[in-house]
């Protein structure tokens, strides 16, 4: 899921120039965010593996990512249904 989303910008750039700038830069810092958590947990589960700290920010991470990939799924399947109308008008 991640190596789709560092390269989801590129792959579905039509689609996602469809979506309202305020919307893109949204789903860029829940990236980061993402991104600076998932490092915070690999370095946790290095330094303190025994933590409670890694369960609660890995149970909230797998939360985060599966409502993103939810938002993501229907704001790209909206951006298509529009790029098809337009491209196919009836």
């Amino acid at each position: 899921m991640l190596a789709f989303a560092g390269t989801k910008g590129q792959s579905l750039a039509v689609l996602l120039s469809m979506l309202e700038p305020a919307v893109r830069e949204d789903l860029a810092g829940e990236h980061e965010r993402l991104q600076d958590d998932l490092a915070l947990l690999a370095w946790l589960m290095e330094a303190a593996p025994e933590s409670p700290d890694v369960a609660a920010l890995a149970d909230s991470l797998v939360r985060r990512m599966r409502e993103h990939v939810s938002r993501d799924s229907r704001l790209l399947d909206r951006a298509a249904r529009l790029n098809a109308a337009l491209t196919f008008p009836r």
